[in-house]
């Protein structure tokens, strides 16, 4: 069977207009105002067995294998009640090497039956492993056929449809012209045409921060345009493949034009230009990054003034299998990465916050490096071609997130909500107004600070580069924060007991459930629960993530994770080279699939014997 898998997605966003036609004058971006783009997404024709088909695409429908398949939430949906909606203006397919020749577009399908009323919550798959049998931190906490402009309705709708429609709003595929008749490695590019608008601070998408007592205290010019996408809101900022589990991309922020009072602008890579356009504002371009995820592609933009604390971090070489084991260590510095870490100067996070995070984050990269026994993943991917990819940065902004975010872990360019960091109010005041206390008299809260840290930075390697499921990827890293927290701030690390977890939502109906015990252990089963679609941000998901770790590592112990952690990384990440495509007998890195575990793939590796790496 073939189908067409997106790999490349190119974008051109320009925000200048909105804010020049403004009669007030502020150059200021606003939530409301109107920016166009334009996104360019690659196809290639790939082949694939009908037996892992389900594994590899779990929502996949084999109507649909010849059409295009991206996101673009057109219209105000269950999920996205308050949303602003994308307008398309036009979509047009071209062959490689041909940008001449324009395939006819026939139809473009799309589910709509994410509006029905009963909708929000996809079924739980549950998988099992034995073990023997901590409040997180709340980090994160929320069919139709038609031509470009037409809209119709197509099909059944069955219940699968529609819980597929309302887990996976702004699902569309554009049909064109020869595409079934194409041969595999066949490769084609969908150009749309858009216009966007800017979101509220509790939207997510692209957005500027209007909570009102930050409005109140912020001086005249000071804006702040940043972006969150996770767990599948770029499809509110631009038409793109919106799916961690099937669609691993290449992303290149080709051209971001802005006011240009937005004078310090990052993104996941280094910049590679920066081009004044007059009265248009600057346009600004970046490197390529990926293949990831859409939900943790970033950029923050600052009017006014910026402290930038600019340092270097000494990533290690991977950890050589042999005779040394779990005592190993990285011996040889193998590459320097600049580090900087920036806040608005008016924030209230001072300029030794800053360093002291700078600090914390060479710590964490270190523990991290050796527990994975690999360097962490940046830019330049493990997989990746290195004559793709520039310069390697980390970049890590303390900013006022959306209102449930303390951290993100964009790749590259890790988000840290301002709140927790903050010194002083915005009005000079020592210790303003923030949704956690600065100081306790057991030095808690500047635990939570490096715990945070940890956390986001352990997403590199957990999530980011190799993808996995809610449940695991959070789990991972809420161990992990909470471990290595323990040894930068000089305690002994815990021992992690199980969870005697028993919560299990309402609304979870396990579609099926999958028991696999550990060989060396005579306990009962631990169910591991898959978070369910729309339900992520809740302090019960993550609770429920944590304590599923628990159970798992509880009756291993903690180096015994560590060791099958490093054989899953080395086989599925730094091993993965080998799975790539053939065509014609030569490799095709357009084939190459980013790698992704399933939790059964993931309990498999947990019950392995006790191995050396």
């Amino acid at each position: 069977m073939q189908y067409w898998h997106p790999t490349h997605c190119t974008l051109q966003l320009n925000f200048v207009q909105s804010a020049s036609q403004r009669d007030d004058g502020r150059a200021l971006l606003l939530a409301g105002d109107v920016y166009s783009g334009r996104s360019t997404i690659r196809y290639v024709r790939r082949s694939f067995s009908s037996a892992t088909m389900h594994e590899e695409f779990p929502a996949f429908r084999v109507e649909n294998k010849d059409g295009l398949h991206f996101h673009a939430i057109t219209a105000s949906t269950h999920a996205f009640p308050k949303a602003r909606p994308l307008v398309l203006h036009s979509i047009k397919v071209h062959q490689q090497y041909n940008d001449a020749e324009t395939l006819k577009v026939l139809k473009v399908v799309e589910s709509e039956f994410d509006k029905d009323d009963n909708g929000g919550a996809e079924s739980g798959e549950q998988h099992g492993v034995t073990s023997k049998g901590v409040n997180p931190r709340g980090k994160k906490t929320k069919s139709k056929v038609h031509d470009a402009n037409d809209t119709e309705h197509q099909g059944t709708h069955d219940s699968y449809d529609k819980q597929q429609g309302r887990s996976d709003p702004g699902s569309k595929h554009v049909f064109f012209e020869r595409a079934e008749s194409m041969p595999a490695g066949s490769i084609v590019t969908l150009e749309i045409a858009f216009t966007g608008s800017i979101q509220g601070w509790d939207q997510g998408g692209i957005y500027v921060n209007d909570n009102p007592e930050i409005v109140k205290a912020a001086a005249a010019n000071y804006g702040v345009l940043l972006t969150h996408f996770e767990v599948a809101l770029a499809r509110l900022a631009f038409p793109c493949p919106d799916d961690s589990q099937c669609y691993r991309l290449i992303w290149h922020l080709q051209s971001l034009q802005l006011p240009s009072s937005y004078s310090v602008v990052v993104s996941n890579t280094a910049k590679l230009s920066e081009k004044t356009m007059g009265q248009k504002g600057t346009q600004h371009t970046f490197s390529s990054v990926g293949p990831l995820p859409a939900y943790v592609l970033a950029f923050a933009a600052f009017t006014g003034s910026v402290q930038v604390v600019e340092e270097t971090l000494f990533l290690r070489g991977p950890l050589t299998p042999g005779a040394e084991g779990r005592n190993s260590r990285h011996n040889t510095v193998e590459k320097m990465v600049p580090l900087r870490v920036l806040a608005a100067t008016l924030s209230g996070v001072t300029l030794d916050t800053l360093r002291q995070i700078a600090d914390t984050v060479r710590e964490a990269v270190n523990l991290l490096e050796d527990f994975f026994a690999s360097p962490l993943p940046l830019q330049q991917m493990p997989f990746s071609n290195e004559f793709e990819w520039q310069e390697d940065v980390l970049t890590i902004v303390v900013a006022p997130t959306m209102p449930y975010i303390s951290g993100m872990e964009h790749h590259c360019c890790i988000f840290l909500n301002e709140a927790i960091y903050r010194s002083f109010s915005r009005d000079g005041t020592v210790r303003g107004a923030v949704r956690r206390p600065m100081t306790e008299a057991n030095g808690t809260h500047e635990v939570s600070r490096v715990m945070l840290i940890v956390h986001e930075l352990a997403h590199h390697w957990v999530g980011n580069t190799l993808g996995m499921p809610f449940v695991l990827k959070e789990g991972i890293c809420l161990l992990l924060e909470q471990c290595f927290g323990d040894v930068i701030v000089g305690k002994p690390m815990r021992s992690i007991k199980p969870s005697g977890d028993k919560m299990m939502s309402d609304t979870a109906v396990p579609s099926r459930r999958v028991v696999s015990r550990m060989k060396e252990a005579s306990t009962p089963p631990v169910i591991v629960v898959d978070t369910e679609k729309g339900k992520e941000f809740t302090e019960y998901s993550y609770q429920k993530a944590l304590n599923t770790l628990r159970d798992v590592v509880s009756g291993m112990g903690f180096n015994d994770f560590k060791e099958r952690m490093r054989r899953i990384y080395q086989t599925e990440v730094m091993g993965c080279k080998e799975n790539i495509g053939m065509i014609d007998g030569r490799n095709c890195g357009d084939l190459f699939l980013a790698p992704y575990i399933t939790t059964k793939q993931f309990l498999k590796y947990m019950e392995a014997s006790r191995v050396t790496v």
